[in-house]
């Protein structure tokens, strides 16, 4: 017998007695599942009822919601007032990571008084008893924490506080939507990946939470498809796909490093066509090029649906299993009405469909007549025509449909609860809506993903950029005239999820002059570096109030970006106060009766330097090793310099001597300033001179 105050431990075929010091009854709990589960539970005290029930973890990995069940007045009289039973004790949510049985719980539910048990026992699917008012986010729960980020979710259409597990090394789950690679990437989806790789390194560098990332790379689509048809080439004979057997579903897949497929293609070159994954193949490279020239860093797995089919016909027929999907010839449809007949489930970030039923996304196409309802969308394609790529399914040969992709290759890896799925604003509705569907009729729970973010279009003369409108500028072609330090800056000067106008104004009369002032102002502070090394005499060491005041705005400046990087990632605000940073940083510099501390200019630019570097910004580095090498090399010419427009100053009237100096000084520089800093200069002849880098000088002369 468990006896534990306020809590509650349910375990198979034990009685646990649960004292309330408040009142000093005595309740029990049992959990008739046989799952093994250590379940915690909670109650709540509103006036002289008490509410039993919570969200809840198991400790065997699997997620668990208990709903509200019973409420009863205590009495002194022992006696049970009310007894409300509202479904099974436990609801199953799956495994965390992947893995879960699958199997539907039907739960006893044990209340008793001074050991008098009153028993209720559900037998309803477990799928019919979920708490459809649950929250979305699972901030109260005791295994998750806050992060102090408040990050904008498309599915509460609100701001909401981001929250973490609740471990010393915090980390998050995090799924991004790749994109269809039939052509050459835009700045659209330049600045979608840009923006999710500054919120990461935000989270990572500067709150500390480290990140678990995988992107989806659609390389099988019908864009790819026609894009291949328009290239012919010499026909090649028809492949036989490899024989897989019927796929064993299970509701929740383990994850793996890394997913393949045993699944083979019947090429399209039957026909004298291009491969499909000639095209995906050469524009995902092209993308992945295109990453890495912005300072994109690369996810830590990367699926593409042609090596993730297993997983996608297994997912397809746990959500059939589960009765949300329906089979007829043109493949394999999700059933909109079953879905949504469920007062656990609806269609979540949809616009009001009362009118016009678009779940589905057939790019225009007519829909296929023997679909059930024009909101229902195809999670597989069978097959058409022989030349079409395919692959072998239960439902017959054919494609996995668009949504059903992220659904299933996510899960692959991350398991049945994502923390945060992120992707462009034109993927919220219909793909994002209906990936969240799926997965939530294949797991069986009401939530699947803590937080979606999205980042909002791209305009160009006020119309989103996109392949389709052709009004897209590619990334390749951006580069060729600005800078990828450039773009991040554009980036940075935007909230992320709100849409903005691409314009060059913009870029020539914000973003260059921006960079510039960075540019200048860690210049500037090098210098001053520089010269109270070389003049430490001229060092000011003692502080006045101008010294305090910039210290105290440095102190505030730290504050406040914190605050607003704490709001929705704001960096356009952050941006700003690094500029009002300088500005007072500059003035300080400049009015100074002596020389500047150096100290205090130099702990400014650092953290300057480091809040830009944070944010993937690449910046003029100052202190450096190969910094201070470089000065020293340029000290030297300068001061050789100095010493020839010295000498020709004061031999104006005597060439024959201002010669000699030169000499003197040119030999002085090959074989006394430069030895010491590795390099050896070599005099070929008259005219030629090469120089070497040789380090054996510098430590002959250390």
């Amino acid at each position: 017998m468990h006896v534990l105050p306020k809590l509650c431990f349910v375990f198979t075929g034990y009685f646990l007695e649960w004292n309330l010091p408040q009142c000093g009854r005595r309740y029990r709990f049992v959990c008739g599942s046989g799952c093994g589960c250590g379940c915690r539970c909670g109650c709540w005290y509103r006036g002289a009822s008490m509410w039993l029930g919570s969200r809840t973890r198991c400790g065997s990995g699997l997620h668990y919601r208990q709903t509200p069940l019973t409420s009863f007045a205590t009495n002194t009289g022992g006696s049970l007032s009310s007894y409300l039973p509202l479904g099974p004790s436990l609801t199953q949510f799956g495994r965390l990571g992947g893995g879960g049985s699958g199997t539907q719980h039907n739960s006893v539910f044990v209340v008793g008084v001074g050991g008098a048990p009153v028993t209720n026992t559900c037998s309803s699917s477990s799928r019919q008893c979920h708490s459809h008012a649950s929250t979305q986010h699972l901030n109260n729960s005791n295994n998750r924490k806050a992060s102090g980020v408040s990050v904008f979710d498309s599915v509460a259409n609100k701001e909401v506080p981001l929250t973490v597990d609740n471990s010393t090394h915090p980390r998050l789950t995090w799924y991004t939507c790749g994109p269809t690679v039939y052509d050459s990437s835009h700045l659209g989806h330049a600045r979608t990946y840009v923006c999710v790789d500054i919120m990461q390194r935000i989270l990572r560098d500067y709150f500390g939470i480290a990140i678990t990332h995988v992107m989806g790379m659609t390389d099988i689509d019908d864009k790819i498809i026609v894009k291949a048809s328009q290239r012919p080439t010499t026909p090649t004979p028809t492949l036989t796909p490899t024989p897989t057997p019927t796929p064993t579903p299970t509701p929740t897949p383990t994850p793996t490093p890394a997913s393949t497929s045993t699944h083979k293609s019947v090429p399209t070159s039957a026909l004298g066509q291009v491969p499909f994954e000639e095209i995906s193949r050469k524009y995902e490279t092209e993308f992945w090029q295109d990453m890495h020239a912005l300072g994109v860093e690369p996810p830590l797995a990367t699926t593409r649906v042609s090596e993730h089919i297993t997983d996608i016909v297994d997912f397809i027929a746990q959500i059939m299993k589960n009765g949300y999907a329906y089979s007829v010839p043109s493949g394999v449809y999700f059933d909109s009405k079953q879905f949504t007949s469920s007062p656990s489930f609806a269609f979540k970030m949809a616009p009001n469909l009362k009118d016009d039923h678009t779940y589905s996304s057939e790019d225009g196409k007519e829909a296929p007549a023997d679909k059930k309802d024009p909101a229902d969308f195809a999670l597989w394609k069978n097959a058409r025509q022989v030349s079409e790529p395919q692959w072998p399914s239960p439902w017959g040969s054919g494609r996995p449909g668009w949504h059903i992709e992220c659904s299933a290759m996510s899960c692959s890896l991350l398991g049945n609860k994502l923390d945060v799925h992120a992707g462009g604003i034109d993927l919220k509705f219909p793909h994002h809506c209906n990936e969240i569907a799926q997965c939530e009729a294949h797991f069986n729970i009401p939530h699947w993903t803590n937080y979606f973010l999205h980042v909002g279009h791209l305009h160009i003369a006020g119309m989103k950029m996109s392949k389709s409108l052709k009004n897209f500028i590619t990334i390749r072609e951006y580069l060729e005239s600005h800078t990828a330090k450039e773009f991040r800056l554009f980036c940075l000067l935007h909230r992320y999820n709100k849409p903005v106008d691409y314009t060059e104004r913009f870029i020539e009369d914000k973003v260059s002059p921006t960079a510039k002032r960075f540019d200048e102002f860690l210049m500037n502070v090098a210098v001053v570096t520089r010269e109270s090394n070389t003049n430490s005499n001229t060092l000011k060491s003692k502080w006045g109030h101008r010294e305090r005041d910039l210290h105290t705005r440095l102190i505030e400046t730290e504050s406040s970006v914190r605050t607003f990087l704490s709001d929705n990632f704001n960096t356009k605000e952050v941006i700003e106060e690094l500029l009002s940073l300088i500005t007072y940083t500059n003035s300080y510099m400049a009015l100074a009766t002596q020389t500047p501390n150096a100290n205090l200019v130099q702990q400014v630019a650092s953290y300057i330097s480091r809040m830009l570097q944070i944010f993937g910004y690449s910046v003029t580095e100052t202190g450096t090793q190969s910094e201070v090498g470089v000065a020293g090399i340029m000290d030297a010419l300068l001061a050789y310099r100095a010493g020839v427009r010295s000498a020709l100053r004061g031999n104006k009237d005597k060439l024959p001597d201002a010669r000699k100096q030169i000499f003197a000084l040119s030999d002085e520089l090959r074989d006394k300033v430069l030895p010491p800093l590795g390099i050896r200069l070599e005099d070929q002849g008259p005219d030629k001179s090469v120089w070497k880098l040789d380090t054996n000088s510098r430590k002959a002369n250390s």
